[in-house]
């Protein structure tokens, strides 16, 4: 990769955990400590990409900016910003700068950013793919919404058969944009492989009844066989390998008029630890002229351009699914006389490890009656608003709108809810804006609820989910979003439910969430342990500049010990004393002290119970339990 960056960050932890994220990718890293040391070392070093924190002592990073780009030597050096989650409010963020990301930050969020400036280089745009995926997925969230509803009422037959054509379409547009934006992610290296322990037999056959009816519409025979001596039980990414085979699948059908459509599946290879398994796609079909076959795993191609007229589709689903392939470590390869009727070959082998913790029989699900919530609803679309408070209704929730994040501030602090279902893309206050301001809210109070709160959003582009996660969000689903998306982002609350908690007591009682640790550091053990290790080393310093600042009556000298502290304490997934930090460095940015030392006070006790709870012997068994769970 041998890209070269220079990260300029002041806190010792959070250099060290940028340092790593990056270097485990390859990349090139060197550190100053401050906007004066990275204006020398840029000069010196002319490094690809300057991360830089926002504030800092001697030169804060807005000042370094300006000076960095003033400077003909590094002026065409692109700049990644890092922020607090309100630092726009702090000074105009600068003009120009590649990226800003909020602290704390995941490695996923980190990287999209590194990622998105080797993008533009390539003459990509992450801006223009988060807008077009805002503005594609929006009308597409209200038509799937629509017609989820529409089909929930009494229907004619003539009426259904309307309905079953257009979510025929829909679905098909759902693919499109899908397949445009995983090809841009993946061209530009951002979309990563999520490995689990799943039963390939069974990923096979279902993907392959998925499309059963699909050719039975055509007069198709679709059939599939698996090599049944073959262990079932691997580790790998489940959700990519049914992408490729349900794409090449699709495409069998959809070139298919005549005749059938296989799926084979042979073991040829593998150890005690691993299986090597060859899948093979055969199809009776139109057939892919010899001279033609270069062109169908390049975007936007297809071997002939009347299939294009006759079948649809932006010739983007080979290239999607030949990329994912390589991505898995395999190599898709096409076989095909040209000649109609004779079809073609689609074949390709990965080598998955075993799963040998895998169990045989699976408990029975657990039958429980699902509780009513009080659903607070923060969306600025009249159909969204609809299709939500109608699918959350049918489910016995209780649904109060607000059509804006201001409007959403103003509500809870009237009345109790349960839940707040969030919008990102509204008026007056988005929705990451409102969620700072409600955990500010909680912060204030004292008394250490916190509601959960799930974003909606339209930006599906990877490292958005961190984005809401760091602005102190519980949950993320994208749009278009069905009835049975909804119901799954909730469940996890509703199990809360269940187990007698809510989201109006006291859910942030512990002074660590080991989960939302781990999600910081994009679920990076080696990384959690190095950050805790660091914390006592950094963040008695900043208490005692915190209490000096205090002391001396000056609120304008809190903000920059508090922003520190509040990034450490984020990433060691602290919610009460990241909240408290958040309170003094609001404090410091309005020069106010009057209340200081009670939330001082408070930060202390909290932070002292973090030290606790990494003084504990068995939090890394804790850690690496969730993390099991997480992957079994």
């Amino acid at each position: 990769m041998n890209m070269k960056i220079l990260i300029a960050e002041d806190s010792p932890t959070e250099a060290l955990k940028a340092k790593l994220i990056l270097e485990k990718q390859g990349y090139q890293v060197s550190r100053a400590v401050d906007g004066q040391e990275a204006l020398q070392m840029a000069a010196v070093e002319k490094p690809d990409l300057i991360v830089m924190d926002t504030i800092m002592p001697r030169m804060t990073g807005y000042e370094a900016y300006q000076h960095i780009k003033a400077n003909p030597q590094t002026g065409d050096i692109p700049v990644l910003m890092l922020m607090t989650n309100n630092g726009a409010t702090v000074q105009p963020q600068p003009l120009g700068a590649d990226m800003y990301i909020a602290k704390p930050y995941s490695p996923a969020l980190l990287l999209e950013g590194v990622q998105a400036v080797r993008s533009r280089k390539n003459g990509y745009s992450d801006n223009f793919l988060a807008i077009m995926s805002h503005e594609l997925r929006t009308p597409l969230h209200e038509l799937v919404g629509m017609t989820d509803l529409l089909e929930t009422t009494k229907l004619s037959a003539e009426q259904q058969q309307y309905v079953n054509k257009a979510k025929i379409s829909i679905n098909a547009l759902s693919v499109m944009v899908s397949d445009l934006l995983e090809f841009s992610e993946l061209e530009a290296g951002q979309l990563d492989l999520h490995e689990q322990s799943f039963d390939w037999a069974e990923l096979v056959e279902n993907t392959a009844v998925l499309l059963q009816s699909r050719a039975e519409e055509k007069g198709l025979n679709l059939s599939w066989q698996i090599d049944k001596a073959a262990p079932r039980n691997v580790v790998g990414d489940p959700k990519r390998l049914r992408q490729v085979l349900g794409n090449l699948l699709a495409n069998a059908v959809k070139f298919t008029e005549k005749g059938q459509v296989d799926v084979t599946v042979t073991r040829i290879g593998g150890s005690d630890e691993a299986v090597s398994l060859h899948f093979v796609v055969r199809d009776t079909g139109v057939g892919i002229p010899p001279e033609k076959q270069h062109l169908i795993f390049e975007a936007f191609q297809q071997s002939d351009t009347t299939h294009t007229r006759n079948y649809g589709g932006i010739g983007l689903g080979l290239a999607v699914a030949n990329q994912l392939v390589v991505l898995m470590g395999g190599n898709l390869q096409v076989a095909s006389s040209g000649i109609p009727g004779e079809g073609s070959v689609f074949q390709f082998d990965l080598l998955l490890p075993l799963d040998k913790t895998a169990v045989t029989l699976p408990e029975p699900p657990k039958i429980v009656e699902s509780p009513s919530l009080q659903v607070l609803l923060a969306e600025d679309s009249p159909t969204n608003q609809l299709i939500a408070t109608a699918n959350l209704k049918k489910a016995g929730h209780e649904v109060t709108v607000a059509e804006n994040g201001r409007v959403a501030v103003e509500a809870l602090t009237k009345r109790e809810f349960d839940l707040v279902l969030m919008d990102v893309a509204m008026p007056e206050m988005d929705g990451l804006e409102a969620t700072i301001a409600i955990r500010k809210m909680e912060a204030n109070a004292g008394n250490g609820r916190h509601i959960p709160i799930i974003a909606m959003t339209a930006f599906a582009m990877q490292g958005y989910r961190e984005k809401c996660l760091a602005a102190g969000m519980d949950g993320y689903v994208s749009k278009p979003i069905s009835a049975d998306e909804l119901h799954k982002a909730l469940e996890p609350f509703l199990e809360r439910f269940q187990n007698g908690q809510n989201g109006r007591q006291k859910v942030g009682e512990t002074a660590v969430s080991l989960t939302k640790a781990l999600e910081i550091v994009d679920h990076d053990l080696d990384i959690l342990e190095m950050v805790v290790e660091m914390f006592p080393q950094e963040y008695p310093s900043l208490l005692a500049a915190l209490n000096e600042a205090l002391a001396a009556g000056n609120g304008r000298d809190l903000e920059a010990p508090a922003h520190r502290l509040k990034a450490v304490l984020g990433s060691v997934g602290s919610g009460p004393a990241f909240a408290l930090a958040a309170q003094l460095e609001t404090m410091g940015m309005e020069g106010i002290v009057e209340g200081g030392t009670a939330v001082y006070q408070q930060l202390q006790t909290e932070i002292q119970h973090i030290v606790d709870f990494y003084g504990q012997s068995n939090w890394m068994t804790a850690a690496a339990a969730i993390l099991g769970d997480r992957d079994g």
